[in-house]
């Protein structure tokens, strides 16, 4: 034994086991933890700040890239539509698909939104037709809906 010399006992939270854990569950928190570990290499630190703004970039572009931009801009449309064009939009959106828009929704909820079905199987569903145009939309056992079913074509009248 050595007279002098002492091990450097690490706290536990700066234990590779712990760093690795928090990096694959709570990135955050590691990046925390490498930042203010005065022992920890400056390459570790460096790949740590790429990590978070890498992580910045995409929560931005989640929220106001052009897919949200468009997001948001069915949302307006569907507000200020009636429901004949709310059904048109069910049936003909793009890429960006207004089904989406009913989320969850109850059966009373989309009668609120879409107005009276003009059929109501025994199963459940909701028929709503305008023109040659035919939307049944789909509901579980909790009432919630969970599809839809298109046949025709949307017609201008």
């Amino acid at each position: 034994m050595e007279i002098g010399t002492q091990t450097k006992s690490r706290k536990w939270f700066r234990r590779p086991w712990f760093k690795i854990l928090t990096f694959i569950f709570v990135t955050p928190v590691w990046i925390l933890i490498v930042w203010l570990d005065p022992d920890e290499r400056n390459g570790i630190k460096v790949f740590a700040g790429v990590v978070l703004a890498l992580g910045i970039a995409v929560t931005v572009f989640q929220h106001f890239g052009p897919e949200a931009q468009a997001r948001k801009a069915l949302q307006r449309e569907w507000e200020e539509s009636d429901s004949a064009s709310r059904l048109e939009m069910l049936t003909h959106s793009a890429s960006h698909s207004a089904f989406d828009l009913l989320g969850d929704a109850t059966r009373e909820e989309v009668i609120a939104m879409l107005g009276s079905p003009e059929e109501t199987p025994d199963n459940g569903s909701l028929v709503y037709r305008h023109g040659a145009l035919t939307c049944t939309l789909q509901f579980d056992d909790a009432g919630k809906l969970n599809g839809m079913r298109t046949q025709g074509q949307m017609t201008t009248e």
